[in-house]
């Protein structure tokens, strides 16, 4: 039994929001815990972002630095945040 070509196209373009959705909610659910509180050290995926240093398989907030904050980079940075390696680091309020 086979499926319509155009009720394969609608599974996989469901399946491709579905996706979206999710990664979405993910990277805005990581720059909600970012926002609030301690800056929290993260996952080392490649070189520490701005401000933090390596320390073991993480990156932590560099002692006596300002770090804003920083998310492992998946797809776009939120609007407003910058590109630093493979993470995205929040602007810092001045």
């Amino acid at each position: 039994m086979s499926c319509h070509p155009a009720a394969k196209r609608s599974i996989l373009l469901l399946a491709e929001f579905v996706l979206a959705v999710m990664v979405g909610a993910a990277v805005l659910l990581t720059a909600a815990v970012v926002a609030v509180g301690q800056e929290r050290p993260i996952p080392k995926r490649g070189q520490c972002p701005t401000n933090y240093a390596q320390s073991g398989d993480y990156c932590t907030p560099a002692g006596g630095r300002e770090a804003c904050g920083a998310i492992e980079k998946i797809g776009q940075c939120p609007s407003g945040w910058s590109q630093s390696g493979n993470y995205c680091a929040k602007p810092c309020r001045r």
